[in-house]
């Protein structure tokens, strides 16, 4: 029988994890009501980043090129030293919002043009159903009700299928390779949310049993939830963006 004490200890990892996702999600948020709220801030944000224009901007594809840039290096970075000493949890968490923000650049537009067009209701419809599909998800990952561990080649499968026809519809544009695409997008992304949770439970049950003193428990689980909340980030944020387009897609 696990004590009570020992549960809440293996409970900390997906508290950190939660609370880190919750954070990115109230960041964003507050960031983007205050940018859509101000017309003149709202309109410096379209200036910076460089939408309106009739044209491909320029300030675009540099944008695209430096979020891949720091998805890649800041993800590598926080992999590498997650359970190291140094640097300070303060500069892993720094590097985890600069990361949060740089992928959600383009978020104040796209929640801008649906309450432009009378559509507000669709992001809340879009906010909740993620919401019900990480938790839904969450359950069965975190209290091993489905063993996600073997469907690892599934979705490493998925994920090259989905880069192949990412780049693929670059090139060749067909609304059915599109809708292939989003529809892949979304399967992978609930499958990861619950391969990150079953992930959480077995690696806090891991740390728990190799760190004895409380304090060093606390900083290790503190550390690694911040790749969890990164993880998590992104397959909410991808179903999220999928079901919005769903909902335009039952609307024509």
């Amino acid at each position: 029988m696990v004590s009570t004490d020992t549960k809440i200890k293996t409970d900390k990892l997906l508290a950190y994890s939660l609370m880190w996702l919750g954070s990115a999600i109230a960041l964003i948020a507050i960031l983007s009501f205050a940018i859509i709220s101000s017309p003149r801030l709202f309109k410096l944000y379209l200036d910076i980043v460089g939408i309106g224009g009739k044209k491909l901007d320029i300030r675009l594809i540099i944008i695209f090129i430096v979020t891949i840039v720091l998805n890649i290096g800041i993800f590598f970075f926080i992999s590498k030293t997650a359970l190291k000493q140094k640097p300070h949890t303060a500069v892993l968490a720094t590097l985890y919002f600069i990361l949060i923000l740089s992928n959600s650049i383009f978020l104040p537009f796209v929640f801008a043009q649906y309450i432009a067009r009378g559509q507000a209701a669709n992001i809340l419809i879009a906010f909740f159903a993620t919401g019900g599909i990480t938790i839904f998800m969450g359950l069965l990952g975190y209290y091993k009700i489905i063993n996600f561990g073997k469907l690892v080649p599934l979705l490493i499968l998925g994920i090259v299928v989905e880069v192949i026809i990412g780049i693929t519809s670059l090139f060749v544009f067909n609304s059915l390779l599109t809708t292939i695409y989003l529809a892949l997008g979304f399967g992978i992304s609930v499958l990861m949310i619950g391969y990150q949770f079953w992930q959480i439970r077995n690696q806090g049950s891991y740390i728990l049993a190799n760190y004895a003193d409380d304090e060093n428990l606390n900083r290790i689980m503190l550390r690694l939830s911040i790749l969890y909340g990164i993880n998590l980030f992104f397959a909410t944020i991808r179903i999220f963006l999928a079901t919005l387009r769903y909902l335009d897609l039952l609307k024509k």
